[in-house]
């Protein structure tokens, strides 16, 4: 008899083992996508072309074609960013998606650390070695030493599963909590980049002052 009541028997499992354990195929197109997200490098990037723009149009807005020697750098410089962004994703585009042929992967999470395991590889983390984890809308990335980065899908485990998974990474990784967010650090140095990159101009496009006329030598 189910002394459990109506409660799963996975539920009961999970509680007398405390271990979360999640299946889904996840490709490679989907991995590097969230590690990409992730990491936050196509923001940054996005980040700095604007501030390129940004710049150029400073320079041009103070100092008008005097300012070309500087804008047009400016425009390259925000140009070339936006493009190198686009190629990423159409790399990323390229990578084998979601199909038949995707193998099945397992995760299992516990109070010592986490594992992975495919008919490719299996992989077994302490959490001792996770450095930092990032959650996204539809899934978690934990990165760890050495380059063990690992996307776990969100759909891969039970709905009631996930505010366990939270938890347990909150607790079991190390990350520092006084450091202040990315976004805050970026939008500052944004700020003061763009405040010098405007007094300078500012400064740049007052005339000098007209010198004094030579004076004649008398014979």
């Amino acid at each position: 008899m189910d002394d459990g009541g109506n409660e799963p028997r996975a539920e009961i499992e999970t509680r007398a083992s405390g271990t979360i354990t999640g299946v889904a195929r996840i490709s490679r197109r989907e991995a590097t996508r969230e590690l990409v997200r992730a990491s936050g490098m196509r923001q940054l990037t996005w980040v700095f072309a604007g501030m390129a723009f940004a710049l150029a149009a400073l320079s041009w807005t103070f100092q008008g074609r005097e300012g070309l020697s500087t804008c047009l750098p400016m425009l390259f410089l925000g140009l070339m960013l936006l493009l190198m962004s686009n190629a990423q994703s159409r790399v990323i585009k390229k990578l084998p998606g979601d199909d038949a042929s995707t193998p099945i992967t397992s995760f299992e999470l516990d109070s010592t650390g986490y594992s992975t395991s495919s008919s490719l590889a299996s992989s077994r983390v302490a959490w001792s070695m996770v450095t930092r984890y990032v959650e996204l809308d539809s899934s978690f990335v934990i990165f760890s030493q050495p380059s063990a980065n690992t996307v776990m899908p969100k759909r891969a485990f039970l709905e009631r599963d996930l505010e366990a998974i939270r938890q347990l990474l909150k607790v079991r990784v190390a990350m520092p909590k006084t450091a202040p967010s990315r976004r805050r650090v970026i939008v500052l140095w944004v700020l003061l980049i763009l405040a010098f990159g405007a007094i300078w101009m500012f400064l740049n496009s007052e005339e000098p002052p007209a010198a004094p006329a030579p004076r004649g030598h008398a014979r």
